[in-house]
């Protein structure tokens, strides 16, 4: 009997699906199998520990921005976790008294615990950390050490490594290492904030020949506040009766940390040829390649002649591509 058309091949379909689908079945198992071999590794994670903690910069005796800054990390109430599996992270503003400039740095204490002080080995990122062995107590310089309720994880910043003045920032955090979580997260000023303005009159005597500079550390510049826009002019208001006649460009100092195209730099720039009287003078910076503020403006006045005894005010303005004005009290005495 003749077969039907196209019945072979129809019949020769059925066996090619089956085994697509055997092959797919086994694919599956075999991924199923690895992961389970594998043991999922990121899943397993163990869990981050629960704990309640207290902060502490010990700050009263700083005498100078030298001075080293102790800090303590108390474990109040939670879990009891081994030091071994810390790490502690410490970022701070470290100010430079030379410069006026500040810079964040930010360094980890690792290996923990450290036997017998900090050590190079226990530091990772900037070294911020006084290494002496005294600098470290509690758990966190105990063999075996446990943070337990009550105790603290105290340490030092050095402040020959990064001083911090009254007003800097610290913040600390510490890495549950096993979870890969961060357990503790503070943040504060150490002290209060300084002052954007400080002066220096020498002398400060009624109606005498007088130098006064202004350092400008602390102000922001720029179009919506963002640093780094160019100067072109900075005014200087004092009250009647002070005088910078016979004044000229030659006994104006401007002192600008700005940035330049290799970086931040901090040097002396040139005013504009001009001639000064009265008690309010303008000091022309337009021309001078790059007046970008990135730091300490400093202004310094040889040959002005100071008011009558009395306490007044200088009113100094910052303009270009914003305008900044800061007043400053000016307390003139008597011969």
């Amino acid at each position: 009997m003749a077969q039907k058309p196209g019945l072979e091949t129809e019949r020769g379909v059925s066996p090619a699906i089956a085994v697509l689908l055997m092959a797919a079945v086994a694919i599956i198992l075999a991924a199923s199998i690895g992961a389970f071999v594998l043991g999922f590794g990121e899943e397993t994670r163990e869990p981050a520990p629960v704990v309640s903690t207290e902060f502490d910069r010990t700050i009263e005796e700083l005498s100078t921005v030298t001075d080293d800054v102790k800090i303590d990390i108390v474990h109040e109430g939670g879990e009891n976790i081994p030091v071994s599996d810390l790490e502690v992270i410490t970022t701070a503003q470290c100010f430079n008294t030379d410069t006026l400039n500040s810079e964040t740095k930010t360094g980890s204490l690792v290996n923990l615990p450290v036997s017998g002080g900090i050590s190079p080995s226990n530091i990772e990122g900037d070294d911020i950390f006084e290494q002496s062995p005294n600098s470290v107590d509690g758990p966190i310089q105990t063999p075996g050490g446990t943070a337990t309720a009550g105790t603290g994880l105290q340490f030092e910043i050095d402040g020959a490594e990064c001083e911090l003045p009254p007003g800097s920032n610290v913040e600390t955090k510490v890495r549950h290492k096993p979870s890969n979580t961060l357990i503790i997260t503070h943040e504060s000023g150490v002290g209060f904030t300084p002052e954007p303005l400080r002066n220096e009159f020498n002398p400060a005597t009624a109606n005498k020949s007088s130098t006064h500079k202004f350092v400008l550390s602390g102000i922001s510049f720029g179009q919506s506040g963002n640093n780094g826009d160019e100067v072109d002019t900075i005014t200087l208001d004092y009250p009647s009766g002070a005088s910078m006649d016979g004044l000229d460009e030659s006994d104006i100092t401007v002192t600008m940390t700005r940035t330049l195209d290799s970086g931040v730099n901090r040097s002396t720039i040139s005013v504009n040829d001009d001639s000064y009287s009265g008690s309010t003078a303008t000091f022309d910076l337009s021309g001078v390649s790059q007046t970008d503020v990135a730091g300490p403006v400093e202004v310094k006045i040889d040959g002005i002649e100071n008011p009558p005894a009395g306490d007044y005010t200088v009113d100094i303005t910052l303009k270009g591509d914003a305008h900044k004005t800061v007043s400053q009290d000016l307390n003139i005495t008597s011969p």
